[in-house]
């Protein structure tokens, strides 16, 4: 495998997944990136999309609340630290 992929391990390590988990998720990945170039219909390409990214977010251990609840965190940051602009204001206004 390290002749296919030199830095795998490397980057295994580095991002805390396993290189077999990386390889499988690679390999689906490509798999969809060839779909995706030759499908025209949008509804299909969504569908491919969400496919692909729930089947990789698996792989990789993550779900789809678990990404929810960190985008929502950092997002909670965000608004703490322009707190005094953001007070009084409307949605619109911000």
């Amino acid at each position: 495998m390290s002749s296919i992929y030199p830095s795998l391990e490397r980057f295994s390590q580095s991002i805390g997944i396993s290189s077999e988990r990386l390889v499988r998720a690679f390999e689906i990945e490509k798999i969809f990136h060839e779909k995706i170039l030759l499908e025209t219909d949008e509804k299909k390409r969504r569908d491919l999309y969400r496919d692909v990214y729930s089947t990789v977010h698996k792989i990789y251990g993550k779900s789809e609340d678990n990404s929810r609840k960190i985008n929502l965190e950092s997002k909670r940051k965000i608004v703490s630290l322009f707190s005094k602009e953001l007070k009084d204001k409307s949605i619109l206004d911000i």
